[in-house]
């Protein structure tokens, strides 16, 4: 049920601009995507961030699904496969969206560990930042 009410939200806001997405939209979207990263459907939200249709979504959206990904590694530590496929979605946001935003993003999912945990977040968000503020950098110099 999450992977089809993912791919009705985006449906529905495929070709509009970023300004018409609604509130709810991304509540939708952020929900449904993490329903399916804890239903085991990690390789069917990954195709769905490739589609080419559905970049204009996934770059306003995509810095959303940092937190859900994150989560869903930590809690399936050991399944290999699991894991490379939220490195695949953590990478696809990182190569679309907002760098800025990713910057925010990625630092709330640190300051935003609890636990025991946190050396094992910042050791998964470690190269994913470092390219965030790669690309953050690149894209200041290049508005000078």
């Amino acid at each position: 049920m999450a992977l089809e009410e993912l791919q009705g939200v985006i449906e529905r806001c495929q070709g509009l601009p970023e300004t018409e997405f609604k509130e709810e939209d991304h509540n939708i979207f952020q929900s449904a995507a993490r329903q399916c990263l804890e239903d085991g459907h990690a390789a069917e939200l990954l195709k769905i961030l490739q589609d080419k249709q559905n970049e204009d979504f996934v770059i306003c959206m995509g810095w959303n699904l940092l937190g859900p990904v994150v989560n869903c590694i930590l809690r399936n530590e050991q399944q290999i496969e699991n894991m490379e496929i939220c490195s695949k979605i953590i990478d696809r946001v990182i190569e679309i969206s907002n760098p800025k935003e990713l910057l925010l993003g990625l630092l709330e999912q640190i300051e935003d560990v609890f636990d025991n945990n946190i050396s094992k977040v910042i050791l998964l968000l470690l190269q994913p930042l470092q390219a965030v503020c790669v690309l953050y950098h690149t894209l200041r110099d290049l508005e000078r």
